[in-house]
């Protein structure tokens, strides 16, 4: 058994993906697995997987039946299926870590039992001209992190924004992990609705190092965001929150959370709004 098990999910990323399975080869922690699990690539990324398995047994290929494309909830789903270790950790396959990044956030797990999630700060790199997209969301991120002490809940902080900005920066606890529902219907934000679900019940810690690199670049996943269920607060509310009360709609606690949800993003758009008339 592995202390943590690391899940990278692959599909057409073959340019990128052997920098990724690098900066994991040079983790300072080497109590560690790397499950990749391909979603039927279409360009050689199983080819660029395989020799770095035949290098390490430590690192997993893993396919869904036929190699089809099943999309990144059952492709998450195969990988965590087949972890073994205490701790989760996501790679995507167009990041990279720094090489302390595992030894850091399994110190953190050993000093506070109690924590489930941990996050780190970022480093941007690649195509240079979109960082500027990403300058309203780091600000409204260092303000939050600024007035907080670790550990901590963050999930009502969750419903005014995402704080955790990338997969390849985020471990868990697998047992926290696996009691959540991957049955989410719009993958650009199952992210945030596993965030929410474990932060609803456990606390969260925030290194405040830069220890992932994480890729911008316009083919990347979450700029293929549909930008009318971004506006659409409602129902990106229903279905962020609805997991994390047992899919029961009428939950007490689903309808307060939804209700505060609204509020906070109305609230946000009133403050967008007021900023670009000043």
């Amino acid at each position: 058994m592995n202390t943590v098990s690391i899940i990278t999910a692959s599909y057409n990323y073959a340019h990128c993906i052997g920098e990724a399975i690098t900066s994991v080869l040079e983790q300072t922690f080497p109590d560690w697995e790397l499950i990749i699990v391909d979603d039927g690539s279409k360009d050689n990324s199983l080819e660029v997987i395989k020799l770095f398995c035949e290098k390490d047994r430590r690192i997993k290929l893993f396919t869904h039946d036929g190699n089809a494309n099943r999309g990144l909830c059952e492709t998450l789903k195969l990988g965590i299926s087949n972890a073994s270790g205490k701790y989760i950790a996501f790679l995507e396959s167009d990041d990279k870590w720094m090489p302390e990044n595992l030894s850091k956030k399994i110190r953190v797990f050993d000093l506070h039992p109690e924590v489930a999630l941990v996050d780190d700060e970022v480093e941007l790199f690649g195509e240079k001209t979109l960082f500027s997209r990403y300058d309203d969301y780091w600000q409204i991120r260092e303000k939050f992190f600024s007035h907080k002490s670790f550990p901590t809940n963050i999930f009502y902080g969750l419903f005014y924004e995402n704080m955790i900005p990338t997969f390849s920066c985020a471990i868990t606890r697998a047992d926290a992990l696996r009691e959540c529902s991957f049955d989410y219907f719009y993958a650009p934000h199952l992210d945030r609705s596993l965030w929410l679900q474990i932060c609803r019940k456990h606390f969260f810690f925030h290194i405040n190092e830069k220890l992932t690199c994480w890729r911008i670049h316009s083919s990347s996943y979450i700029t293929r965001e549909n930008k009318s269920y971004r506006r659409n607060f409602l129902r990106k509310a229903y279905h962020l929150l609805l997991p994390c009360y047992n899919k029961k709609p009428y939950h007490p606690g689903f309808l307060f959370s939804l209700f505060m949800f609204i509020g906070c993003n109305i609230l946000r758009a009133i403050r967008n709004k007021k900023s670009k008339t000043e």
